[in-house]
């Protein structure tokens, strides 16, 4: 038989969350693939800044329980990878400015509506059309921690939304240094981990 969360079946498990357990699942009613994540009971539900959210830059959530007998929430699923793995020998500077553009615009709303609980390189999502996007849970795939990808989890404000640009750019950097990032680009990344910024 096949397995269900709530309405929707359970094709396969993705990984562990940094909460929960995180399943591809299928929505029989749209015909479409869903992100199912599995939660401890008494786990409290998704606040509504979070789950009205319709932006590029973030998961859309779907549908969602709490109950004694099932704790869980569904998402859209989205193509692609962690940011940890989406990086590879052939990616440059141009790929990862577009990352970097997508995360600031996302920063900057997710501060100003409060619908951003942490800000992490775990949390950092490129999407099958290059994007970037931030979940509300460990990305599934995330590796063991590297040193290359050291996470910077930390509340969100604007000192961490900068941390978590640099992190991202001298993740990615380091991973794929050529051809060489101009010297503009190391100029920029210094300042945003040593300047801060009032918006």
């Amino acid at each position: 038989a096949v397995d269900h969360i709530g309405p929707y079946d359970v094709i396969a498990p993705l990984g562990a969350t940094d909460v929960g357990q995180l399943f591809i699942g299928f929505d029989p009613a749209l015909k479409r693939h869903v992100w199912l994540h599995r939660l401890p009971t008494g786990t409290p539900p998704v606040p509504p800044a979070v789950r009205d959210l319709s932006r590029p830059g973030r998961v859309h959530w779907l549908n969602g329980q709490r109950t004694t007998e099932a704790c869980w929430d569904a998402y859209e699923a989205l193509e692609g990878a962690s940011v940890h793995t989406a990086s590879d020998p052939t990616s440059t500077w141009d790929t990862v400015r577009h990352w970097l553009l997508d995360l600031v615009r996302e920063l900057d709303a997710s501060l100003r509506d409060g619908s951003l609980a942490v800000m992490s390189l775990e949390h950092v999502w490129i999407t099958g059309a290059g994007g970037a996007a931030l979940l509300d849970f460990r990305a599934p795939g995330v590796p063991s921690r590297s040193p290359h990808w050291a996470p910077s989890p930390a509340p969100p404000t604007v000192q961490s939304a900068q941390t978590l640009l640099h992190d991202v750019a001298r993740g990615a950097i380091g991973i794929a240094p050529t051809p060489p990032v101009p010297l503009s680009v190391t100029t920029l990344l210094d300042r945003l981990i040593f300047d801060e910024y009032s918006t």
